[in-house]
């Protein structure tokens, strides 16, 4: 028999390195760290929830330029393009955290803001008020969503003792 390193596989270890109990179970759950990265997540999911819904409240700055840009806009009909947006933001709530099984926070976060980019420049260039809703009201509203609700969804799993005071905080 040949003298092996210290520190080196053998033909039966990589065998069991390879093997299906190494692999981490499903049914082991994973506890929060309550640590520092969670006080990170605090403050990103802070500036989140300050940015966000100001670029659906503010849309009263724009409806000027929008009943002067459009002959047909009235100020009912200009005032239904950000209700649009935050009943979509409110609506697909519970179908963003379903999508979190599927999909990491990271992906869905990314599309909720490249979906928001998308909307805005779309609005930007709108011909007509159906260009708005669909633009500035739904897809602003879906990207809102999508990056609004992972913040706080995040929160729950960094933390587990100090959970109450992280959602008090944020």
């Amino acid at each position: 028999m040949a003298k092996e390193k210290k520190g080196a596989l053998t033909k039966d270890a990589t065998k069991l390195a390879a093997s299906p109990l190494t692999v981490k179970p499903k049914n082991v759950k994973l506890v929060p760290p309550d640590g520092a990265w969670g006080w990170i997540i605090i403050l990103a999911t802070s500036i989140n929830l300050m940015v966000l819904p100001t670029t659906v409240t503010c849309f009263g700055v724009l409806v000027p330029f929008i009943i002067r840009e459009y002959d047909s806009a009235n100020i009912a009909g200009v005032s239904w393009i950000p209700g649009i947006a935050v009943a979509v933001l409110n609506l697909t709530g519970p179908w963003v955290s379903a999508m979190l099984k599927i999909y990491s926070h990271r992906r869905l976060a990314s599309i909720g803001s490249v979906t928001m980019v998308v909307a805005i420049i779309v609005s930007s260039f709108a011909g007509s008020m159906l260009i708005w809703y669909a633009s500035y009201g739904l897809l602003l509203g879906f990207g809102c969503s999508l990056s609004g609700v992972m913040g706080l969804l995040l929160l729950q799993e960094y933390f587990l003792k100090r959970r109450h005071m992280a959602n008090e905080l944020v």
